[in-house]
């Protein structure tokens, strides 16, 4: 009896050994990886496991950091990595609510930068250049190729030609304050704004059939305007002082106002419908051809300069150049002339009645 007791409680401790020794084996991984995670203090180091794959790493092998989802606007930062690695004293923490199963970048220092123009810039396209062959045009100003103007870009156009290039609208030429000379002639313009371009010098813009309105108000720095052969009915230079060069010939003018234009010495206004001229206050005038419109009188006293006078087919009756000592082009043909006043002594080279 005692020896079968004997041999049941031998089995029993048997059992009771395997026991406590499988469990100490099952227990022994936990037991190396609990000093690692209390000696290790920098949450930095911490990574978020995705429990879903259903994987446990191994204690002794180093967990791989999971993908971040490619973001083009935020940069894929990597901790360890110095190049990438944010500033300890400038970064900010992330809330645990806001960690869903993948490592959120703390630093966007290479992030791609999209930036909007320079201060000043301007894209061209169809909100600011409406016209499709003016923006082709304009593409010659884009330094770098980048589709925009930049304020550095559009100061540096002084001068432009788009003549003869089927432009409709040259809206956007605002942009070019820099802007000293415009040659636009021959093109299907129906209007043409300026006022914005404080420093154009010249601006040629005959030939334009459609051309109804010219706007170059209180343009300083204007010398020359050529708007030659357009259909104008009205043309308005009494804000631009400088002007010393004038040809509006062949439009639909009934009135010209060159009162202002004090330093004008070129005036062209020929096949109109003028039926006054004054010139009174253009001292420095030495051509004038204002033949072809309605005249009945013309004053040309005060024009001592005055080397070249085509007045011919208009309503005048007398003339008087005897004031005009430098006078060597004299047109007078097809009207009523019945007085010219030449003063002593007077020679005209080139005269024709």
């Amino acid at each position: 009896m005692w020896k079968q007791r004997r041999n049941k409680l031998t089995k029993d401790g048997r059992k009771l050994m395997a026991l406590l020794l499988g469990l100490m084996l099952l227990l022994l991984p936990f037991a190396f990886s609990i000093p690692m995670l209390a000696e290790d203090d920098n949450p930095e180091a911490v990574v978020v496991v995705n429990h879903d794959a259903g994987e446990t790493p191994d204690a002794d092998e180093t967990p791989a950091t999971p993908e971040t989802p490619i973001n083009p606007a935020v940069p894929n930062t990597d901790p360890n990595n110095p190049e990438t690695a944010e500033d300890p004293g400038t970064g900010s923490e992330v809330p645990e609510s806001s960690v869903d199963n993948e490592l959120i970048p703390r630093n966007f220092s290479n992030a791609p930068l999209l930036l909007p123009p320079s201060p000043g810039g301007v894209a061209i396209n169809e909100d600011h250049f409406p016209d499709e062959n003016f923006r082709a045009y304009l593409k010659r100003f884009d330094d770098d190729g980048d589709g925009v103007l930049s304020q550095s870009e559009l100061d540096a156009v002084t001068k432009i030609d788009v003549s003869i290039k089927k432009i409709s609208d040259l809206k956007g030429i605002e942009h070019f304050q820099n802007l000293e000379e415009l040659d636009c002639g021959q093109n299907p313009l129906s209007t043409l704004d300026l006022s914005q371009n404080m420093k154009l010098v010249t601006l040629r813009c005959s030939y334009c059939e459609l051309l109804t309105n010219i706007n170059v108000d209180n343009i300083k720095t204007l010398k020359e305007l050529y708007c030659r052969e357009n259909k104008l009915t009205t043309l308005d230079v009494s804000n631009n002082p400088s002007l010393t060069t004038l040809d509006c010939e062949k439009n639909q003018l009934s009135d010209l106002d060159v009162r202002y234009n004090t330093s004008l010495r070129t005036l062209y206004c020929s096949n109109n419908q003028l039926t006054t001229l004054d010139v009174s206050k253009n001292p420095s005038l030495g051509a004038l051809h204002c033949d072809s419109n309605q005249l009945s009188e013309l004053d040309v006293s005060y024009n001592r300069d005055l080397t070249n006078l085509w007045c011919a087919r208009n309503y005048l009756t007398v003339l008087d150049v005897s004031k005009n000592t430098d006078l060597d082009v004299l047109f007078l043909r097809q009207q009523p002339i019945k007085l010219i006043k030449c003063g002593r002594k007077r020679k005209v080279n080139n005269f024709k009645l």
